[in-house]
């Protein structure tokens, strides 16, 4: 995802844990439900029949670096530690 958003390309993906701490839904890209074959399905011909949606999309802004992301995961494992 960051590598795509980084590169101003918007993503679609599932509800699945890490996309919602990149992809904010309309802005970026999209998220569907985790499992939701139907809704993916709905999704991706909603983007190729309306390419307006994404032409103009900020798909930079959100893009979290890998020396964030590190320094996040850090911080969290330094408050759970023992």
């Amino acid at each position: 995802m960051a590598e795509s958003l980084a590169m101003g390309k918007p993503v679609l993906a599932t509800r699945n844990g890490g996309a919602e701490m990149q992809v904010i839904e309309g802005e970026n890209g999209w998220l569907v439900p985790t499992n939701d074959v139907e809704a993916m399905k709905n999704k991706m011909e909603e983007i190729i029949a309306h390419p307006e949606l994404w032409i103009n999309m900020d798909t930079t802004s959100h893009v979290v670096s890998i020396e964030k992301h590190v320094k996040e995961l850090v911080g969290i494992y330094e408050k759970i530690r023992c």
